[in-house]
Protein backbone atom coordinates (compact mmCIF):
# COMPACT_ATOMS: atom_id res chain seq x y z
CA UNK A 1 0.00 0.00 0.00
CA UNK A 2 1.46 3.41 -0.91
CA UNK A 3 2.64 5.63 1.93
CA UNK A 4 0.03 8.33 1.39
CA UNK A 5 -2.76 5.76 1.77
CA UNK A 6 -1.27 4.47 5.02
CA UNK A 7 -1.03 8.01 6.40
CA UNK A 8 -4.56 8.83 5.21
CA UNK A 9 -5.91 5.70 6.89
CA UNK A 10 -4.04 6.57 10.07
CA UNK A 11 -5.34 10.16 10.16
CA UNK A 12 -8.93 9.16 9.34
CA UNK A 13 -8.92 6.53 12.09
CA UNK A 14 -7.62 9.02 14.65
CA UNK A 15 -10.14 11.69 13.60
CA UNK A 16 -13.01 9.20 13.80
CA UNK A 17 -11.76 8.12 17.21
CA UNK A 18 -11.71 11.73 18.43
CA UNK A 19 -15.21 12.46 17.07
CA UNK A 20 -16.91 9.28 18.33
CA UNK A 21 -17.03 10.15 22.07
CA UNK A 22 -18.81 13.43 21.31
CA UNK A 23 -21.42 11.59 19.24
CA UNK A 24 -21.87 8.87 21.86
CA UNK A 25 -22.15 11.39 24.69
CA UNK A 26 -24.73 13.37 22.74
CA UNK A 27 -26.76 10.20 22.08
CA UNK A 28 -26.37 9.13 25.75
CA UNK A 29 -24.66 5.87 24.90
CA UNK A 30 -22.60 5.73 28.05
CA UNK A 31 -22.15 1.95 27.91
CA UNK A 32 -20.33 2.29 24.59
CA UNK A 33 -18.14 5.03 26.05
CA UNK A 34 -17.21 2.66 28.89
CA UNK A 35 -16.39 -0.06 26.35
CA UNK A 36 -14.14 2.36 24.48
CA UNK A 37 -12.38 3.31 27.71
CA UNK A 38 -11.88 -0.31 28.75
CA UNK A 39 -10.55 -1.16 25.31
CA UNK A 40 -8.17 1.80 25.29
CA UNK A 41 -6.72 0.52 28.55
CA UNK A 42 -6.55 -3.15 27.52
CA UNK A 43 -5.25 -2.51 23.97
CA UNK A 44 -2.55 -0.21 25.33
CA UNK A 45 -1.44 -2.96 27.71
CA UNK A 46 -1.48 -5.49 24.85
CA UNK A 47 0.63 -3.26 22.61
CA UNK A 48 3.10 -2.51 25.40
CA UNK A 49 3.47 -6.25 26.02
CA UNK A 50 4.10 -6.71 22.30
CA UNK A 51 6.62 -3.87 22.19
CA UNK A 52 8.67 -4.76 25.25
CA UNK A 53 8.09 -8.49 25.96
CA UNK A 54 6.93 -10.70 23.09
CA UNK A 55 8.14 -8.55 20.16
CA UNK A 56 6.08 -10.46 17.61
CA UNK A 57 4.75 -7.58 15.50
CA UNK A 58 6.73 -4.75 13.90
CA UNK A 59 4.89 -1.71 12.52
CA UNK A 60 5.60 0.23 9.36
CA UNK A 61 7.97 3.10 10.28
CA UNK A 62 6.14 5.60 8.03
CA UNK A 63 3.25 6.14 10.47
CA UNK A 64 3.08 9.72 11.76
CA UNK A 65 1.61 9.49 15.26
CA UNK A 66 3.32 7.08 17.63
CA UNK A 67 3.17 6.50 21.36
CA UNK A 68 5.98 8.26 23.24
CA UNK A 69 9.20 6.25 23.67
CA UNK A 70 7.93 3.38 21.51
CA UNK A 71 7.16 2.43 17.94
CA UNK A 72 3.44 1.80 18.57
CA UNK A 73 1.22 3.70 16.11
CA UNK A 74 -1.61 5.43 17.96
CA UNK A 75 -4.17 4.51 15.32
CA UNK A 76 -3.79 0.83 16.33
CA UNK A 77 -5.07 1.58 19.83
CA UNK A 78 -7.71 4.02 18.58
CA UNK A 79 -8.87 1.51 15.98
CA UNK A 80 -9.17 -1.14 18.68
CA UNK A 81 -11.45 1.12 20.72
CA UNK A 82 -13.61 1.85 17.66
CA UNK A 83 -13.77 -1.83 16.76
CA UNK A 84 -14.76 -2.88 20.25
CA UNK A 85 -17.42 -0.15 20.42
CA UNK A 86 -18.77 -1.34 17.07
CA UNK A 87 -18.91 -4.95 18.26
CA UNK A 88 -20.74 -3.87 21.43
CA UNK A 89 -23.24 -1.68 19.56
CA UNK A 90 -23.83 -4.41 16.98
CA UNK A 91 -24.42 -7.04 19.65
CA UNK A 92 -26.82 -4.79 21.56
CA UNK A 93 -28.70 -3.95 18.37
CA UNK A 94 -28.95 -7.60 17.31
CA UNK A 95 -30.19 -8.60 20.75
CA UNK A 96 -32.77 -5.79 20.78
CA UNK A 97 -34.39 -7.30 17.69
CA UNK A 98 -35.72 -10.10 19.90
CA UNK A 99 -38.74 -9.57 22.11
CA UNK A 100 -37.09 -10.92 25.25
CA UNK A 101 -33.54 -9.67 25.70
CA UNK A 102 -30.88 -11.95 27.08
CA UNK A 103 -27.35 -11.44 28.44
CA UNK A 104 -26.14 -14.70 26.97
CA UNK A 105 -27.54 -13.87 23.52
CA UNK A 106 -25.90 -10.43 23.55
CA UNK A 107 -22.58 -11.98 24.53
CA UNK A 108 -22.99 -14.58 21.77
CA UNK A 109 -23.68 -11.85 19.21
CA UNK A 110 -20.56 -9.98 20.37
CA UNK A 111 -18.51 -13.14 19.93
CA UNK A 112 -20.02 -13.83 16.49
CA UNK A 113 -19.29 -10.27 15.35
CA UNK A 114 -15.66 -10.73 16.39
CA UNK A 115 -15.06 -13.91 14.36
CA UNK A 116 -13.71 -12.05 11.28
CA UNK A 117 -11.12 -10.13 13.37
CA UNK A 118 -8.18 -12.42 12.42
CA UNK A 119 -8.76 -11.36 8.82
CA UNK A 120 -7.70 -7.85 9.88
CA UNK A 121 -4.35 -9.30 10.92
CA UNK A 122 -3.85 -10.79 7.47
CA UNK A 123 -5.01 -7.60 5.72
CA UNK A 124 -2.59 -5.54 7.82
CA UNK A 125 0.31 -7.79 6.89
CA UNK A 126 -0.60 -7.84 3.20
CA UNK A 127 -1.02 -4.05 3.06
CA UNK A 128 2.34 -3.44 4.71
CA UNK A 129 0.99 -1.84 7.89
CA UNK A 130 2.81 -4.35 10.07
CA UNK A 131 4.69 -7.62 9.82
CA UNK A 132 5.52 -10.55 12.02
CA UNK A 133 9.15 -10.55 13.04
CA UNK A 134 9.39 -14.32 13.42
CA UNK A 135 8.09 -17.26 11.46
CA UNK A 136 4.78 -18.79 12.50
CA UNK A 137 5.49 -21.05 15.44
CA UNK A 138 2.29 -22.29 17.01
CA UNK A 139 4.27 -24.15 19.69
CA UNK A 140 5.91 -21.02 21.04
CA UNK A 141 3.66 -19.50 23.75
CA UNK A 142 5.17 -16.01 23.27
CA UNK A 143 4.34 -16.09 19.57
CA UNK A 144 0.78 -17.25 20.23
CA UNK A 145 0.26 -14.61 22.89
CA UNK A 146 1.86 -11.93 20.75
CA UNK A 147 -0.38 -12.58 17.76
CA UNK A 148 -3.72 -13.28 19.45
CA UNK A 149 -3.50 -10.99 22.48
CA UNK A 150 -4.82 -8.05 20.50
CA UNK A 151 -8.08 -9.82 19.69
CA UNK A 152 -8.58 -11.05 23.23
CA UNK A 153 -7.98 -7.54 24.57
CA UNK A 154 -10.40 -6.05 22.00
CA UNK A 155 -13.16 -8.64 22.29
CA UNK A 156 -13.26 -9.03 26.09
CA UNK A 157 -14.40 -5.45 26.94
CA UNK A 158 -17.32 -5.76 24.50
CA UNK A 159 -18.39 -9.15 25.87
CA UNK A 160 -18.05 -8.01 29.50
CA UNK A 161 -20.09 -4.88 28.77
CA UNK A 162 -22.80 -6.98 27.07
CA UNK A 163 -23.04 -9.07 30.23
CA UNK A 164 -23.39 -6.09 32.55
CA UNK A 165 -25.65 -4.07 30.25
CA UNK A 166 -28.09 -6.93 29.95
CA UNK A 167 -28.02 -7.51 33.72
CA UNK A 168 -29.04 -3.88 34.27
CA UNK A 169 -31.87 -4.03 31.72
CA UNK A 170 -33.22 -7.33 33.11
CA UNK A 171 -33.30 -5.99 36.68
CA UNK A 172 -35.11 -2.84 35.49
CA UNK A 173 -37.70 -4.97 33.66
CA UNK A 174 -38.33 -7.05 36.78
CA UNK A 175 -38.94 -3.91 38.85
CA UNK A 176 -41.55 -2.55 36.45
CA UNK A 177 -43.56 -5.79 36.31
Amino acid sequence: MPGYLLKSFEILTLLLFLATPFFLFRKKRFGTLVVMGMTLFSATIAELINEFVTQVTSYNPSFIFKAPHSEIPLFIIAGAALLSAGIFEGAVFADSCFRKQSRLRAMLFAFLLSIPLPLFEIMGIESGMWKWLHECNIYNPFWLFGVWKYYAFVISPAIIACFFRRAKMISEAEQTS
